[in-house]
């Protein structure tokens, strides 16, 4: 069953990847939608919103959901197209800015430590960190259901020069040494498995538990953190900022102090558009019943 799964993904795919940006918009406006009709995941969305912005209104809440359907499909149809479409394709839709202390980083040969936060488009942001930037980009991934996608989606990723790292299996790549620097990319702002270990910090004004991986690493080995803000300009088209969040330990050397800067940048970001942001995810488990 998952190799036949696999077949209808790749027809997918394949049919995305010829498909122009005009009309891959076009049927993104028709699945979110659809999302929007039939509520999918509307609970967990409004929950996670109530949550959030207690003093907002109802209606308010209501008014937002069409375009948080829209960021959901247009970041898994970008996505998709993007394991078909060329590295250069993708240069030419998401830009990173680089700072002139970023660029001093890579020629002093540090390696970093990036975060950035399920908000628009960061699936894209690996492949075009690898191209744009002086590091060679290690991104940590939750390996899929299905091992045959999984390691197609794999096999893809390393053709753009990308290491893709299990955070379940074997970390040797992140400690080998490359021709260039290391960059190592957490998406981390997800519900934490491990409760014991979790980092508590304030965020969107509430006590929030935190995955404690990427700050800690910062600590353990030195390494300046960056915080990778990715901005949606006009549709299909992206920027990202990094902002630096400490240099390293000399500067701050308390993980859980690196954890709520990081998250300090995140908020900063939904509060500037709170449709932008991944609201299907339940982030709130110990606090919520969804």
């Amino acid at each position: 069953m998952q190799f036949i799964g696999y077949l209808f993904f790749r027809l997918f795919i394949i049919i995305l990847g010829i498909m122009p940006f005009w009309m891959l918009y076009k049927l993104s406006d028709f699945l979110a939608f659809l999302m929007l009709k039939i509520g999918y995941r509307k609970r967990v969305i409004i929950k996670n919103l109530d949550f959030a912005f207690p003093e907002k209104s109802q209606e308010w809440k209501n008014k937002i959901l069409p375009n948080i359907y829209k960021n959901f499909t247009d970041i898994i149809l970008e996505s998709f197209k993007g394991m078909f479409i060329s590295v250069k394709s993708i240069d030419k839709r998401y830009k990173i800015l680089l700072p002139e202390k970023f660029i001093g980083h890579a020629k002093c040969g540090k390696d970093i430590v990036a975060v950035a936060g399920h908000y628009t488009n960061w699936e894209w942001g690996v492949i075009a960190l690898a191209s744009q930037t002086p590091f060679k980009v290690i991104g940590l991934y939750k390996p899929l259901s299905n091992k045959y996608i999984d390691a197609f989606i794999g096999k893809g990723r390393a053709k753009s020069g990308i290491s893709l790292v299990s955070i379940y299996g074997d970390k040797t790549a992140m400690k080998k040494d490359y021709d260039l620097p290391k960059s190592i990319i957490y998406v981390a702002d997800q519900n934490p498995s491990n409760k014991e270990k979790a980092h508590k910090i304030k965020f969107l004004n509430r006590e929030t538990i935190c995955l404690h991986g990427a700050t800690e690493s910062a600590i353990k080995n030195d390494n300046p953190i960056w915080y990778y803000k990715i901005e949606r300009m006009e549709r299909g088209k992206y920027q990202v900022t990094p902002t630096l969040l400490s240099e390293g330990v000399h500067e701050i050397n308390d993980a859980k102090q690196l954890t709520q800067l990081y998250f300090n940048e995140l908020e900063k970001q939904i509060l500037s558009d709170p449709s932008n942001w991944l609201w299907t995810h339940k982030r709130w488990k110990d606090q919520i019943k969804y």
